[in-house]
């Protein structure tokens, strides 16, 4: 099992995980019963952010600009990364006085990835580390080193005035803690010079890299604990990074700080927590400890990369293999403009006639609440999907690549057996949408809170599911006969505790290869959206719950990339 202080990427990008057990705000049907509407906040089980957009920074980081030539000119440090740098001396005067002296302790400065540049950024560091030292440690400047050591109590107090020393203990250590970190300024642009062979350093070794894209090759950095990073060019080169900072953390996850620009933390949040599916994908490798080049392969081959490419920028594009075995896909986002309404309609209509079709030929499985339908046929089941229309973007849904897999299946007579679910509610007190109506029933939407998604945030054009949690663990369960469930939630087991638990991957491995299970819900915009307009709305969204089959095909599929940030950072070069 794995300790409990092994930090992953809950911990560090916010939980969004359904275990199935329902929590207070939730009924027994695991529905959000107080949904509150939040803008890119999440729940992290870590205090690691600070987003370099904030107005204290005042966008300083812009001194690369987003755009630049391998010949940009640069006089001074930005006094965000000024500021960087004392939180890492001062989380490392921290450990030091927590007693973790011999262990290795490393900042990261990532900007750029030209060798020029990053030369540049090392000899200016390297200045600035020395300036340090100077002012804490030789007398001639000690009137002067004032300035120095307000700068460090203001930074102290901002970061870790919260942490079990005070600031006199602290100040003591900085002389010696600058020391340490003097003349250990490295340029890390890939050259074989540039590894650092730790072990020469069996004292521990304090050091600040300043590296580009070739860093996420596959360099381990041991000990790292600040990281200063402003720009990326590849999706998964994004997911790379933050790979990193999976780990143990042992004694100092309270003085770890990641510096990123707000554009960067929404996409970190984006690609993490978006795809429910490659989220558990990444703690499956990290159980597995893969190294950095298996780790890119298997995000890339995951369905939730699609989430984070763009179909819309053919000009920089790229081959996936993706595969649907064994995933979730869903729609969890949604267009809210008059236009996509209009089509939202439409899927409803959708809806009605595939139901309609459904209830005069398939047998229905008695249930109170929601109207199952088994032994369906995959072709209705691709109608839907082909005409049902949805927002680009969000989620884990693309309409080609899941007709595709079908169809491969089917071939090897696989998903020939469908049950569809037309979900509902249990009705309650207060509602703020009536039930929608297709053919003789009432379905009651589901009420979920929701993330603005537009990352400009000047208008509310699309909106995503909180946590991108559409379908509940016990929805998965709904094909399943009382005798296969029971079987399932004997055999789940913890992977941290060794208690009996279901986690979703048991189920969709236990289902028949044959059988597939399509979940069709509305959801209540007035809920989601605090916008009057919207009263009594509710839009159609689609769910897919597929075994895992040892025949899993997958297909090539071309996407483009990362939506939302400039063509300019996808210049498929390397580090000049």
């Amino acid at each position: 099992g794995r300790p409990d202080n092994y930090i992953g990427p809950e911990e560090v990008f916010g939980s969004t995980e359904d275990d199935g057990t329902q929590t207070d705000d939730e009924d027994e049907e695991g529905n959000d019963i107080e949904a509150p509407v939040a803008i890119n906040e999440r729940a992290t089980g870590v205090d690691w952010f600070r987003n370099l957009d904030a107005p204290r920074f005042n966008q300083d980081w812009k001194f690369v600009p987003t755009r630049h030539k391998k010949d940009l000119k640069i006089d001074s440090l930005p006094s965000s990364l000024e500021y960087a740098i004392l939180a890492f001396i001062l989380a490392v005067a921290i450990r030091n006085l927590r007693g973790d002296k011999f262990e290795h302790k490393t900042m990261l400065i990532h900007v750029t990835r030209f060798k020029d540049i990053q030369n540049r950024i090392q000899e200016l560091t390297d200045q600035y580390v020395d300036e340090i030292y100077g002012e804490l440690n030789i007398k001639q400047f000690a009137e002067k080193s004032e300035t120095m050591v307000s700068a460090f109590h203001a930074v102290f107090e901002e970061e870790y005035g919260l942490c079990e020393f005070n600031w006199e203990s602290v100040l003591d250590m900085l002389p010696a803690t600058s020391s340490l970190v003097k003349d250990h300024v490295y340029a890390i642009n890939g050259d074989f010079k540039d590894i650092i062979d730790e072990d020469k350093y069996p004292n521990g070794l304090t050091s600040i890299r300043i590296g580009g894209e070739k860093l996420s090759r596959g360099l381990t950095l041991p000990g790292l604990m600040t990281n200063y990073f402003i720009r990326t060019s590849k999706p998964y080169d994004t997911l790379m990074q933050m790979g990193r900072w999976f780990g143990y953390r042992d004694n100092y996850k309270d003085l770890c700080r990641l510096f990123i620009t707000a554009k960067l933390f929404n996409w970190f949040g984006h690609v993490a927590l978006a795809s429910e599916a490659l989220r558990h994908r990444v703690t499956y490798m990290q159980r597995a400890r893969l190294s950095p080049l298996e780790f890119r392969q298997e995000v890339r081959s995951h369905p939730g990369m699609l989430l984070v490419t763009a179909k819309n920028k053919q000009r920089h594009t790229r081959t996936l293999q993706v595969s649907w075995n064994g995933q979730l896909p869903a729609i969890t986002a949604f267009d809210v403009t008059p236009p996509a309404l209009q089509k939202a309609k439409n899927n409803t209509r959708l809806v009605s006639t595939l139901i309609d079709t459904l209830g005069r030929g398939y047998d229905k499985k008695a249930h109170p609440q929601h109207q199952i339908y088994q032994g369906v046929k995959a072709n209705l089941v691709n109608a839907l999907i082909e005409k049902f229309s949805y927002s680009e973007g969000g989620g884990n849904w693309e309409k080609t690549t899941l007709l595709k897999y079908i169809s491969d299946m089917r071939q090897i007579s696989e998903l020939t057996d469908w049950t569809v679910v037309l979900f509902s509610r249990k009705a309650k007190g207060k509602e703020t949408a009536s039930p929608v109506r297709i053919g003789e029933y009432n379905v009651f939407p589901l009420q979920r809170g929701v993330d603005v998604l537009d990352l400009d945030g000047s208008t509310t054009s699309k909106i995503g599911l909180k946590n991108s949690a559409l379908v509940s663990l016990s929805d998965e369960f709904l094909d399943f006969s009382q005798e296969e469930r029971l079987r399932v939630e004997k055999t789940g087991r913890d992977k941290k505790t060794g208690e009996v638990k279901t986690v979703r991957e048991d189920i969709r491995a236990s289902r028949p290869n044959s059988r597939a299970l399509l979940l069709i819900y509305f959801i209540d915009l007035y809920h989601a959206v605090d916008v009057i307009e919207h009263k009594g709305i509710s839009l159609p969204a689609l769910s897919i719950s597929f075994p895992q089959s040892p025949n899993g095909k997958s297909s090539r599929v071309t996407t483009g990339l990362l939506e939302g940030l400039e063509d300019a950072d996808f210049e498929e070069m390397d580090d000049e």
